[in-house]
């Protein structure tokens, strides 16, 4: 029997199920139809040879090469650095190789050379001395760096020392050949809590000071704001770059306001309450500003205000009860005005720069209708 009529078809058992299998031409194992894959150009039925007598999926096919392919393929992949010498018989048969960079010939095989094993010479002699390596690193950094260790190859790491900053720290020679250089002036040590403690005292000086431990850039640390005497919790990289303490981030925006009414001549009061407007106690306004003929309150709306914010470090479930009861607050006030023609204009946070812009706008507004209520 010859081609495809060679494989017989057999009925196979495999967990209490029949399977219609066949024996693989290659290995003459009997297997389910499933093991083989269909024959090739859509001729109909499946291959002869099972799928674990082929070359395993997503494999790199072996390129079939002639001695002029091969011979042109070592010199350009390479800049000329190796050549083929002798004549190519097979990919898997040794044959002459040159390194033009020192004259060595030796002999590989094809499959071994394109895996990057290349002059064995070199290879050796690459095990360079402790005082070559300094010399390379000399040439690299002048006196930036000394080599503090014995040489022991490119992988293994050498104790090194950053003159610069004075660090020492052990690094592969082939890391520094690639541009590696002194990992606590890279930013990649872990910092101390003292160290953190002096890059808040340098940004803020005494306004903030650390009660925690550090430990990374992004976990939360608790922190504490003299200002206000209270105590938060933000991660470094947030504090560093420079969110501060979100109690008083609310007081921004009012001393923002403030200093606009102030600016403007306008007289006004702070923390307004007013009797029956109220949850369990008088909710205060933060602005209460008189114009000629009635007054208009001013709100400013935090983070906090709009999505459940954790500023004391207390949990995911007090920071959603604090939105909740903020919402309330803030539905209770909205709706008062509205039943009393009071008008209430209310700046969101995001609109911190736009604070002026959005109280000339109202302000106008108000002062040509004074039964508008808005919610800015």
């Amino acid at each position: 029997m010859g081609g495809w009529n060679r494989v017989q078809t057999v009925t196979l058992t495999v967990d209490g199920k029949e399977l219609i299998g066949k024996t693989c031409t290659k290995c003459a194992v009997v297997r389910p139809l499933s093991d083989f894959g269909p024959r090739k150009e859509g001729s109909g039925g499946r291959a002869s040879v099972c799928r674990g007598c082929l070359r395993k999926p997503g494999a790199r096919k072996k390129a079939t090469w002639t001695s002029e392919a091969y011979a042109r393929h070592v010199e350009t992949s390479t800049g000329g650095e190796y050549v083929l010498v002798g004549p190519y018989i097979g990919y898997g048969t040794k044959t002459a190789h040159r390194h033009t960079a020192c004259g060595e010939v030796w002999d590989a095989t094809p499959n071994s050379f394109l895996r990057g094993h290349g002059c064995p010479r070199c290879h050796t002699n690459a095990m360079r001395s402790t005082a070559q390596f300094e010399e390379e690193v000399a040439a690299l950094e002048g006196d930036a760096y000394s080599v503090l260790g014995e040489y022991a190859g490119a992988r293994t790491p050498i104790l090194m020392r950053h003159n610069v900053c004075g660090y020492d720290y052990t690094t592969p020679p082939g890391h520094f050949r690639a541009g590696r250089r002194c990992p606590a002036c890279a930013g990649n040590l872990k910092k101390t809590t003292e160290q953190f403690k002096q890059e808040v005292f340098a940004a803020v000086v005494d306004e903030y000071t650390v009660s925690g431990e550090y430990k990374n850039a992004h976990t939360k640390i608790t922190l504490r704001h003299s200002t206000c005497g209270r105590k938060y919790q933000a991660s470094p990289h947030e504090f560093l770059g420079g969110n501060r303490c979100p109690y008083c981030a609310s007081s921004r925006g009012e001393l923002s306001i403030r200093a606009y009414l102030v600016d403007r001549g306008y007289t006004f009061t702070e923390q307004h309450k007013v009797a029956d407007c109220r949850d369990k106690h008088p909710l205060p306004f933060d602005f209460s500003v008189c114009l000629k003929d009635y007054d208009i309150l001013i709100e400013y709306d935090g983070e906090q205000h709009f999505r459940p914010v954790d500023f004391a470090g207390r949990g995911a479930d007090w920071a959603e009860r604090q939105h909740l009861a903020t919402k309330r607050r803030d539905a209770i006030k909205t709706a008062y005005c509205m039943a009393h023609g009071i008008p209430l204009i209310r700046i969101s946070y995001v609109d911190f720069d736009r604070i002026d812009v959005i109280l000339d706008e109202a302000l106008a507004r108000y002062s040509t209708n004074t039964s508008e209520v808005a919610a800015a």
